[in-house]
Formats: C-alpha cells, structure tokens, sequence
C-alpha cells in the first residue's frame, strides 16, 4: 500500500512557489506564538516516532490469534514498515488520538518494543486520555511533583479554576507551553482524510448477513440429509423384522 503521507507532501510540494510562499507566512503568523515553545519540539519528536514491534506483536500480527479489530492489526502492519505516527494516521484515516490509544494498547498487550524515550510515552499517554495534563507535565519534566500536588491543593480550594490556569498562577509553567499542549490535544482529536477514493480496506471481513443466512440453510439441508439417511436405514430394519 502506498504511504498517503508521502503522497499528501509531494501534493505539498509540488503546488507554485507563490503558492509555498504564501502558506510559509500564514504558518509564521500562526506559529510564532509558540516560539521558545518546547512542547512543539516533543510534539514534533512525536508524530514522527517509528513504534518498534516485539517479537509477540510480529507474531500476533501474523498469526491473528486474538482477533482484534482491523485498525490494530493495520497499526501493527505500518509499525512493521518502519512509519511514523503522523504516516500512520494519514495511511489509516485514524485521527492522531486513535494512533495514540493503539500505541499505549499495543504497549500493554507487550506487542511494541518497551524501549521508548519518555517523552515519546508520556506524550502518547496524554494524548490517549490515559494520563491527564497535570500528570503530563510531571512525567514530561515540564513540573517536579510537588509543583504538582501544589497546583491540585490549589485547585481543591477553588474548585471553579482549571487546573491550567492556576499553574500559570503560580508561574510554574510557561503559558504558550501549556497553550500548545492543550492545543495539541484538541487537534489530535481530528482526522486528516487525503482522498476518500484511497480509504484503507479492513484487514478484517466480516460475513454479511445474506451469507450467514445461506450457510444456516445449508447446514439445515445436510442435517436434513442425514436424518433421511437415518430413518431410510431404520425402515431397511423394520422391513426385514416383518418378513
């Protein structure tokens, strides 16, 4: 299958120079308010990380024992392939949080490599839903877990404050920092869909309902067969009784 990533940037890359160039400053205006932004720098390490499979997400990836559905196997196959995050969702039509939940699954079911760099996981389990921002933050180094705890005391007495807002109250995180993870989020919730004539088939087929249907009545005729057979030899039996 081709890699629609691949074919999304050579669409990119491919339209006018007063094209490039008008995007190039749109993308700086909309950019530069996360300068000195290290969140971006993670985010960026992230969607292009190439999961490692294990040698049991090999196996299952070949042998399918335990009949999961289609994306995860698809997951799996691009893992195989060497694609990052970003190409595997571009490839699966999955939305980045999708991508994320497949990778912290496969992370559990001991299919992926446990080899990650920290930020990698900590990233994808924020983006899951597995681990919330404060938690992120601890476990990216952005806070120590005391900052932390601080932060959610401070939250306790003001219930109506999220949990951002008084972290940058208490100056213990950089605003554009929290404003990119948070927008990091959101973002990953949507799909990004190249061309709707090149959507990914299910490694999956499931019978349709008419199919099922005939091979119920196949199996009734056979069974019908057989008790024809059997009552065709009882009266082979009864016949010979009476002579």
């Amino acid at each position: 299958m081709k890699d629609n990533l691949e074919l999304f940037l050579n669409k990119v890359f491919n339209v006018p120079l007063w094209t490039k160039l008008a995007v190039k400053s749109k993308m700086y205006d909309e950019m530069k308010e996360f300068s000195n932004c290290k969140t971006l720098s993670v985010a960026e390490q992230f969607v292009m990380y190439s999961p490692v499979l294990s040698f049991g997400g090999k196996q299952e990836l070949d042998e399918r024992k335990c009949g999961f559905d289609g994306n995860l196997y698809n997951f799996l196959k691009y893992c195989e392939q060497g694609l990052g995050f970003l190409a595997i969702s571009v490839n699966t039509f999955l939305s980045l949080e999708e991508v994320a939940k497949c990778f912290i699954f496969c992370i559990e079911q001991n299919f992926i490599d446990k080899n990650i760099p920290n930020e990698i996981l900590s990233m994808a389990e924020y983006i899951s839903g597995k681990i919330r921002l404060g938690e992120y933050f601890v476990k990216a180094g952005f806070l120590t877990q005391e900052q932390s705890d601080s932060a959610l005391c401070e939250q306790n007495k003001n219930s109506g404050n999220r949990f951002g807002e008084i972290l940058l109250q208490l100056n213990c995180i950089n605003k554009n920092d929290l404003k990119a993870v948070l927008t990091l989020k959101a973002e990953a919730q949507r799909r990004f869909v190249l061309d709707y004539g090149i959507l990914p088939k299910s490694e999956i087929s499931y019978p349709s309902e008419k199919s099922m249907q005939q091979d119920e009545i196949l199996k009734l005729k056979e069974e019908n067969q057989k008790l024809k057979q059997k009552l065709q030899k009882l009266r082979d039996v009864v016949n010979k009784v009476i002579r």
